[in-house]
């Protein structure tokens, strides 16, 4: 599979959690439009997305364009829940994301999911961290209204997805 896909230039990304273990070998990218998690939560959220775009722009947003990638590749890196400190391998995932971050800017960042969304904070260096397994669906919901209301064109934003 793929470590990315899409344009990094792109104003949204999206950032699932890891490879999905029983589908890794059959999908060529993160996200990948025969898995059925990208129908499942992005499907919903692009319709709401277009709808908005061509009512205020009389435009859609192409979203062959959307950069996508996974937090960390494998699964079985994922920390143990509970844990704050996320090892090694984890932090250069991380550290990595920071940098492409830096260096393109996205708008909208979607997370998929209570990991990618930590991962993605703490990429953010946004305090404090957290655990994993911190973030269930009720501090995310929370958090998603909480950013909607100060959505800043002019910077990332973060967005978690249940």
């Amino acid at each position: 599979m793929k470590r990315e896909s899409g344009n990094k230039d792109f104003g949204i990304w999206l950032l699932g959690d890891s490879n999905p273990k029983n589908w890794q070998d059959t999908l060529e990218v993160p996200l990948d439009s025969r898995h059925p998690i990208r129908h499942n939560i992005w499907t919903s959220v692009l319709d709401v997305i277009q709808d908005k775009v061509f009512r205020e722009c009389r435009s859609r947003v192409d979203s062959s364009q959307l950069y996508v990638r996974n937090a960390i590749e494998s699964p079985v890196h994922k920390p143990l829940p509970g844990t704050i400190e996320w090892g090694t391998r984890i932090e250069k995932d991380i550290e990595e994301l920071r940098g492409l971050i830096r260096n393109y800017h996205p708008a909208l960042l979607l997370c998929f999911g209570a990991f990618s969304f930590e991962f993605t904070r703490r990429a953010l260096c946004q305090e404090p961290k957290h655990n994993y397994g911190y973030w269930g669906a009720k501090a995310l919901g929370s958090e998603f209204d909480q950013r909607i209301k100060h959505f800043d064109p002019n910077t990332t934003n973060e967005m978690p997805l249940l």
